[in-house]
């Protein structure tokens, strides 16, 4: 039965991948709000710290396992590469990520002073995290091969179990180590289960790809894989600096309050996702007056969805968090405010980010990150140790701004250099 569910009716991909593709997107930006709520109401704050940390981690270096190479693979229709070129190289890229982050996590341990349990925590989340990262080359053929709800019933399947099995261990144990030890577990499982039931939507093609293969794809994904893994760096560098100057609950009242930003990024991206296609039709066809037309009209609707998001957190956001995290954060409302500030900047530079990927200015993107990070990597202690968690949500936003000035200016630069049609031309 779950064979015929994950196939589905091959008469109707097209809506299937859309509505599955997104659920699971949903799905995955909102589990670690799920558990960390039932962490906070079952274990308290200190638990809630730690796994807070954790995911940061492993989400930093799931980067470097997933090395960008979806989105090369999900697109790569002339076969560059063989899917078994692709799995290699994800293998690889996957091996380095544990060696990196455990290694990482090992440093942190002795010169901050994790406790054994803590340190074992976020090495079993990096493990989590490392079965995305193999999950993610299968379901990247499954899309290659026109069956991306297939793999996006895959991931959801897979995540709904991961997340239940956190859920009720979480209730049954009450205690964080084995109900991650034992979440990691069912989720390998399940993750190899769903991948042999799929397993012909996944077979891939020769392509041309030689020994030599390996070696080109890490060459041809770089930008992709460096331009992605600056920006987590930046969403996270607060929670870094939090963990090596405060208390594993001032890091949970962080998380509590960082939790809905997020929002506007996902809301975001299902406004101007949809127009980017259309948007690498007429910059290809130098159509500039459209191209520009579209980013007024898309920055128009974020500048009007910031508006309604930041309405509704000075209204509702303090009273839902407090309830959701059963704990009183008013003392933190100027901090939430701040850190949705600095959302809807992350938010537009997603946009403009896109905007110069089509353009194939990916080299701006790049700097603009590299930049953004080095100014928040250079000043986030200095503002923690000054104002604590306040300090934190200002660092975050004023990182959000560099990175958004950067990056907005490549935008706009790149398109007043656009090469306009000849009808275009002539009017001018």
């Amino acid at each position: 039965m779950l064979k015929k569910y994950l196939y589905g009716n091959e008469t109707k991909i097209g809506r299937n991948s859309f509505i599955y593709n997104t659920a699971s997107g949903l799905l995955n930006a909102a589990q670690s709000v799920l558990i960390l709520m039932i962490i906070s109401r079952v274990l308290g704050d200190y638990d809630a710290g730690v796994f807070t940390i954790a995911w940061a981690v492993g989400n930093l270096y799931l980067n470097i396992g997933k090395y960008g190479m979806r989105e090369m693979q999900a697109t790569d229709v002339t076969h560059k590469y063989s899917f078994k070129t692709y799995l290699n190289s994800r293998i690889i890229s996957t091996a380095v990520m544990m060696a990196v982050s455990i290694g990482y996590v090992l440093y942190s341990a002795v010169t901050i002073g994790y406790e054994t349990s803590k340190t074992i925590i976020i090495i079993l989340i990096c493990f989590l995290k490392a079965v995305d990262s193999i999950e993610d080359v299968y379901q990247g053929q499954q899309q290659l091969n026109g069956r991306l709800d297939v793999a996006g019933k895959c991931y959801s399947v897979r995540l709904t179990v991961t997340i239940l099995a956190y859920v009720i261990t979480l209730f049954v144990c009450k205690d964080l180590l084995i109900a991650t030890a034992i979440s990691l577990g069912i989720s390998c499982v399940a993750a190899a289960y769903l991948l042999f039931l799929t397993a012909p939507v996944a077979k891939g093609k020769d392509g041309k790809a030689k020994d030599k293969g390996v070696t080109a794809l890490f060459v041809d994904c770089f930008r992709l894989f460096l331009a992605t893994f600056l920006a987590f760096y930046m969403i996270n560098a607060p929670k870094f600096s939090i963990d090596a100057l405060m208390s594993s609950e001032a890091q949970a009242d962080y998380g509590y309050i960082s939790m809905p930003v997020f929002l506007i990024g996902l809301v975001g991206q299902f406004i101007y996702m949809p127009i980017i296609k259309g948007m690498a039709d007429n910059y290809t066809k130098g159509d500039k007056k459209a191209v520009v037309k579209e980013i007024i009209k898309q920055t128009v609707y974020l500048v009007v969805l910031t508006i309604l998001i930041m309405a509704g957190t000075y209204l509702l956001g303090i009273p839902l968090l407090s309830l959701f995290f059963k704990k009183d954060l008013s003392m933190y409302k100027t901090g939430l405010l701040v850190l949705m500030a600095g959302g809807s900047l992350l938010a537009y530079s997603n946009f403009a980010r896109t905007v110069l990927t089509l353009m194939r200015k990916q080299w701006w993107v790049i700097s603009a990150y590299a930049l953004g990070s080095v100014f928040e990597f250079c000043l986030a202690g200095q503002f923690i140790a000054k104002d604590g968690i306040f300090g934190g949500c200002m660092i975050y936003f004023y990182s959000m701004l560099v990175l958004t000035v950067i990056i907005t200016a490549g935008m706009l630069i790149c398109t007043v250099k656009m090469k306009g049609k000849p009808e275009e031309k002539r009017e001018e």
